[in-house]
């Protein structure tokens, strides 16, 4: 059970001081009355499981069993859960209407599920964005069956003297949760509630849509069959990807607007200037095993989250909040500790909010912490920095906590501290402070926020009927969890704790019946930010002016500063057991800036929906390949701006491609590695001012000052045109390259580690008197694999963590016995560095990783000398096998990554004389036959082919012989590669001309995904409110059944008056 014994005692401490605080001061009480200064809100309302629960079980007593029934006082509701980071598309509480409320507290429903949804046919509206003059809510729609909420228990909830109490049962709760088959984005008209729905793939999820000042709106979507990155040692079956895409208000012109995001991007929210924040899953490579939960293993992934920003095309995603934040010092007292951060808002002073909650267990409920916006790229600190002035790196400027009262943790929350309280609808004082989520900024520098009053959560360490019997014995009138909306006063722009006690929240709603949450002010944005909305950011190739990106190019351009002005390096000396490299800093060895010499840039390949270990494995959680590799250094010994030596570049490389990458030495080892997904969008030029700079360093060496950016033309490697650079040494003052056909890279263990194993190594490593017990001669057998017996050369080689084939004598021997930590998968591969690897130490018989074996006692030593015949070109592809993940499997180079195409138009005035289609694959290239282009009229179907052939990484140019003037016709462009993954894109006349989008609310026409997939409107209701779609049964009898059964009907003494 989860953290029993400390949750009984944490439970016995709060029954005390609820008693010494009823006995101690006078209890607050709220009044009802609305205060005179709230503004109109929109807001989620779900039914709230409360009042008494009837169970029934078997009963032993005397030796005779018998059926018996309890009714408990307590609903159970602990167990009703809201949409969080480990229940982004389902399994929360169901069904939820929209409401809107006025400043006078009068409510209407914008759209009704409660009251129409079934058990087999229920919907939950929630996510609901205002537009910037408040005339129209966007909102997501989540459709599927209800599942009930079950609860766990024993006998002695019967009878104390139970003598068959170790009989535990589950048996039905009040509440539901709803299983979601798809979700749908719907807009309404305040002031008419007229619904205008999207349209959007069959059994799609759509969720989280937010305006966008340029007219268009962004949302979340798991439209696409790619999966989360499957971390190694810690899952073998991830969730689908959600990726953030943007449309017009009438569904058309869709764009996948976060090509590089293979995990989640949650809850989109565009900021003051213009650019869009997201709650962005980083859990590639070794990333996941911060805060491992066991020895060697990951910790909770999806905590994972952190406070990304990207313009609202998708270009110049970086991280603002939390990727590389470390916990507070002792010193810090008042900063906030990073969990999840998820849920945005901005207040009047231009200060981010955010959640920050332990996902799964808490409602995505915890506390809400704000800061200054640091500089675009910019997150805090640098470790040098922080070390000096004895604080956290990377911690945002300004930080605080909105409240210290309410905690992230995954426990029951705190006490509610003195003086105590009360709230309507609860007789009793609180005897818990209660947890805060869904910053959302008022007018006034204030916030709106939602207030989970009770103990709110499911990390209680008890079982919920043996909680629920004795709940009101030790809690008195008190909710378990009750969720509402309320709204701070105006906030200090300096100093700590602004709310200091739950009273000094404001209520605004919070009826006992329901959970109310995720609530929006309904007022021109204006009123809030001063402005009538955020900045407009033009998309890249709109003006970008780069002369190495001509009109429609299908790729983008990557440059920066230096690779020697860094940040990569955590701080701390690089031990063999440390985890500071899952935090910050990428250095994988101890090296210097005489070392670096070249860039390494990796596409990396979304998972299907199982990697499995005996068809395609990696240590990075997703398959990567490389691009290419270029040099840096400058021949003639040119020094850049901080009197180093110029290591500025430029790449160009396909776009729309999920990128990392590694700094590399003049062979091509890896010294140090990106871990976060980065995309270019074609026509981007995008840069940066150093290496994984990102505190204020920043602004110490401008790009513009750079060889690179002044000489472009001399300074831009070339890639994916069909040749893959790679470096192989140094001669003299040149550096050596090789090129290699096709588009990307990507080294297979059977494939392409194997014959080399064969020639140079299994006459000594093989067969039962193998050289140091290594065995290298042994193929991977399914059966074994699945029967956890794999003794496979792959096994010893890359999963043997724990030694198990390593002989007794030659074992490394650590905290942990033989045990191992990551980096280091087994005793002869440290991931992902070569460098490091004692495999690739004896396979070029010298150690390499700038160390000795006398140097650290905890480590692994190279030892014995070790001859061999292996030749450069061999040891480069086994480093290159190790430094991008160590791959094996069937499948491992199965290409689906969807080509890139970028459909642009001609203009003269407002109309379009040619078109201009960029095509290039980073995978098995383009299939040039494949390429289609037509034009579509309003309401019409498309025309013939226009196209001849695709350029395979080119543009391919279309004269129109009449040009498009009708702002509404569609041109349609798709193409494939040779694997067979199809990109399509679909565009108004009017899109192509960059013309605003026509306003909210449009027509419902239909669209094509740019994705590749057809779009199409499921048919919700398109006028009254109603949460059931065309066609669905409608069940008024299971409708009224369902209030009474989640307590909707509540007594009196329950039930809140509406202000009027």
């Amino acid at each position: 059970m989860r953290k029993r014994a400390r949750s009984t005692k944490l439970r016995a401490s709060l029954s005390l001081g609820l008693r010494a605080m009823t006995g101690a001061s006078a209890v607050l009480a709220w009044s009802e009355t609305a205060h005179a200064d709230e503004v109109p809100i929109v807001y989620s309302r779900c039914p709230r499981g409360h009042g008494p629960t009837t169970v029934t079980g078997t009963l032993v007593k005397g030796g005779v069993a018998s059926s018996a029934t309890v009714t408990l006082p307590m609903a159970g509701e602990l167990n009703e859960t809201l949409p969080d980071t480990a229940r982004t598309t389902g399994s929360f509480v169901a069904p939820c209407d929209l409401v809107y409320r006025d400043e006078k507290g009068t409510e209407k429903i914008l759209y009704s599920c409660i009251a129409t949804s079934t058990e087999d046919n229920a919907c939950a509206a929630l996510d609901a964005s205002v537009s910037f003059d408040a005339k129209t809510v966007a909102f997501a729609v989540f459709h599927g069956k209800l599942d009930r909420l079950m609860g766990t228990g024993n006998p002695t909830i019967f009878d104390p003297a139970a003598e068959n109490a170790g009989d535990f049962f589950r048996a039905p709760l009040l509440g539901y949760q709803l299983a979601t088959t798809d979700a749908q984005i719907v807009l309404v008209e305040v002031a008419t509630g007229k619904l205008t729905p999207l349209p959007y793939p069959p059994e799609s999820i759509n969720f989280a849509p937010t305006w966008l000042s340029d007219g268009r709106l962004m949302f979340s979507s798991a439209r696409r069959e790619i999966y989360a990155p499957m971390p190694y040692f810690c899952d073998n079956n991830s969730a689908r990807a959600i990726q953030l895409y943007t449309m017009d208000v009438d569904g058309r012109n869709l764009e996948l607007a976060a090509p590089h995001a293979a995990g989640a991007e949650l809850h989109p929210m565009q900021i003051v200037d213009g650019r869009v924040v997201s709650s962005s899953w980083q859990e590639f490579g070794l990333l996941p095993y911060r805060h491992g939960n066991s020895w060697g293993g990951c910790g909770t992934t999806t905590n994972f989250f952190h406070m990304y920003a990207q313009r609202p095309d998708g270009s110049n995603a970086v991280a603002v909040y939390g990727q590389h934040l470390s916990d507070p010092k002792p010193s810090e007292p008042t900063a906030a500790t990073h969990v999840s951060s998820h849920f945005f808002g901005q207040t009047s002073d231009g200060r981010m909010w955010t959640a920050e909650y332990y996902r799964g267990n808490n409602l995505g409920l915890g506390n809400i912490v704000g800061f200054e916006l640091p500089p675009e790229g910019q997150e805090g600190m640098n470790a040098a920095e922080a070390a000096a002035t004895n604080t956290s790196a990377y911690r945002p400027p300004g930080q605080v906590r909105l409240a210290e009262w309410a905690s992230p943790n995954d426990l029951q929350s705190g006490p509610m501290p003195a003086p105590p309280m009360t709230i309507p609808g609860y007789t009793s004082p609180l005897p818990f402070a209660g947890k805060l989520g869904h910053p959302a900024g008022l007018p006034g520098n204030k916030l709106l926020v939602t207030w989970g009053v009770g103990m709110c959560t499911q990390a209680t360490g008890a079982y919920e009927f043996l909680l629920m019997k004795d709940w009101q014995k030790t809690y008195g009138d008190t909710p378990m969890c009750d969720v509402g909306i309320y709204r701070t006063a105006e906030l200090p722009t300096t100093g700590t704790n602004p709310v200091p006690h739950p009273s000094a929240l404001v209520p605004v709603v919070n009826d006992p019946a329901f959970h109310e949450f995720m609530a929006k002010p309904v007022v021109p944005y204006s009123q809030i930010h001063q402005v009538e909305k955020p900045a407009i950011i033009e998309r890249p190739e709109i003006g970008n002016g780069d002369v190495s990106l001509e009109h429609g190019t299908p790729f983008g351009v990557l440059g920066a500063s230096s690779i020697l002005h860094r940040e990569t390096n955590p701080g701390v000396p690089l031990a063999f057991e440390s985890e500071e490299w899952f935090y910050r800093g990428t250095d994988a060895i101890d090296y210097t800036n005489d070392d670096l010499c070249g860039v390494r840039i990796l596409a990396v390949y979304p998972n299907r929906k199982v990697e499995s270990y005996w068809k395609s494995a990696t240590t990075l959680g997703e398959r990567v390949a490389i691009l290419g590799e270029f040099p840096v250094r400058k021949k003639d010994g040119s020094k850049d701006g901080l009197d180093m030596p110029d290591t500025s570049f430029r790449v160009r490389f396909p776009a729309d491609t999920p990128y990392l990458m590694q700094g590399i030495d003049c062979e091509g080892h890896t010294l140090n590695t990106d871990q976060t997904w980065q995309s270019l969008r074609a026509g981007e030029t995008k840069t940066c001012n150093g290496c994984h700079v990102h505190s204020a360093a920043a602004t110490k060496l401008p790009y513009a000052s750079t060889r690179a950016a002044l000489d472009p033309g001399n300074n831009t490697a070339i890639l994916g045109n069909g040749k893959i650079p790679l470096m192989v040494g140094k001669s003299g003052a040149d550096v050596q390259k090789r090129e290699v056909d096709g588009f990307s890279y990507m080294i297979e263990f059977d494939m392409d580690i194997v014959p080399i194993l064969e020639r140079r190594c299994v006459s000594c490593h093989s067969g039962e008197g193998a050289q140091a017990g290594l065995r290298l001669d042994i193929p991977r057998d399914f059966k074994k694999v699945e029967q956890n017996q794999d003794d496979s050369t792959y096994y010893r080689l890359v999963l043997d963590v724990n030694q198990k084939y390593v002989p007794a004598s030659l074992r490394r021997h650590g905290s942990h016995d033989v045990s191992l930590n990551k980096p280091q998968v087994s005793k002869y591969i440290r991931t992902p560095n070569s460098r490091r690897s004692l495999l690739f130490w004896k396979a070029k018989n010298q150690r390499t990783d700038n160390r000795t074996d006398s140097s650290f006692d905890d480590d692994v030593d190279f030892g014995a000398n070790h001859p061999t015949d292996t030749t450069p070109e061999e040891l480069q592809t086994l480093a290159r096998w190790i430094d991008t993940g160590s791959g094996w499997g069937s499948d491992f180079k199965l290409d689906n990554l969807i080509p890139t195409l970028h459909l642009v138009g001609v203009a003269s005035g407002q109309t379009i004389t040619a078109l201009k289609i960029g095509t290039v694959d980073t995978g098995d290239g383009i299939d040039p036959a494949s390429l289609t282009v037509c034009v579509a009229p309003p309401g019409g179907e498309c025309g013939p082919n226009l196209a001849t052939k695709a350029e395979v990484a080119g543009v391919t140019t279309i004269q129109l012989a009449q040009p498009l003037s009708d702002l509404e016709s569609e041109v349609l462009a798709t193409v494939k590669d040779r694997a067979g993954n199809v990109r399509e894109a679909r565009y108004t006349v009017r899109y192509l001309l960059a013309l605003p989008p026509p306003p909210p609310p449009g027509t419902t026409i239909g669209a094509n995904g740019a994705d590749g997939t057809s779009g199409g409107s499921n048919g919700a209701n398109d006028s009254g409110g109603c949460g059931c779609r065309i066609g669905a049964r409608q069940a008024p009898e299971f409708a009224a059944s369902l209030f009474v059964a989640l307590g909707l009907l509540a007594s009196a003494r329950r039930s809140r008056k509406r202000n009027a």
